[in-house]
């Protein structure tokens, strides 16, 4: 048996090569699933120590370390890892050079994706997108249609749902979300967001409709909110960053 010493090895192992041994674990690779890849191709290595359902895909270069565990029509693609005790089911997605790990779970048609890192307690399911270099830990959730990405960082009890959007350096580990008519808007410890619109505390007292339209983005004013559900949302966003 092949034993390799730096986990970069996986990835230039032939297909022919079934089975290694990593920091005394013993690899093997994943057959998949007829349909996905052919009949049944092999796919990338599964520690001994983990668990992953035959109906899970695992991709060539893709792993799956530790006592991780990958259920149902969970997919790991790509160059993408699983390790620790993370949970992977459903039919979610971990793509490109995405990483979840510790006690992390993935479930639903959630996507994780880029080089984004799902790490500690942290719960991603729903249909919830998390993208480029984004950063979800400790006991934060992301659910519903929510898409958390840039180099966002995510943490502590923050519960993001709806349709909530969190992007660029924003970093929060408190964090309240609203549902005010179809919007859903997202209170961190500095930043207010609403759809792919982001504005600071500060900002908010002085903002107006006009100015709010064409913030950050050009919008279509027919595609926006009306005048009146634009001040209700400003007075309870005020409400709850003032208390």
């Amino acid at each position: 048996m092949k034993i390799i010493n730096d986990p970069k090895e996986f990835k230039k192992l032939p297909v022919k090569t079934k089975k290694v041994k990593y920091q005394n674990v013993v690899y093997t690779r994943h057959k998949n699933p007829k349909g996905l890849t052919g009949e049944g191709l092999f796919g990338g290595f599964v520690a001994k120590t983990a668990e992953v359902d035959d109906t899970a895909y695992i991709s060539l270069t893709a792993q799956v370390h530790g006592n991780a565990q990958v259920f149902g029509a969970a997919w790991i693609c790509d160059d993408s890892q699983v390790y620790g005790f993370a949970r992977i089911y459903g039919r979610a997605r971990i793509c490109d050079k995405a990483k979840v790990g510790d006690n992390a779970e993935v479930s639903g048609n959630a996507w994780v994706y880029g080089n984004a890192q799902i790490r500690g307690d942290a719960r991603i399911y729903g249909n919830a997108r998390i993208s480029g270099n984004a950063q979800i830990q400790y006991k934060a959730q992301v659910c519903g249609g929510a898409h958390v990405y840039g180099r966002a960082l995510v943490a502590g009890h923050a519960w993001i749902y709806g349709n909530a959007a969190i992007f660029d350096d924003t970093i929060t580990t408190i964090l309240k979300t609203i549902q005010v008519f179809d919007y859903c808007v997202s209170i961190t410890s500095k930043y207010v967001f609403c759809g792919c619109f982001k504005w600071p505390h500060s900002r908010i007292e002085s903002l107006t409709y006009e100015k709010a339209k064409v913030n950050n983005f050009k919008v279509r004013t027919d595609d926006y909110m009306s005048r009146k559900q634009f001040e209700i949302i400003k007075k309870a966003v005020l409400l709850i960053i003032k208390y």
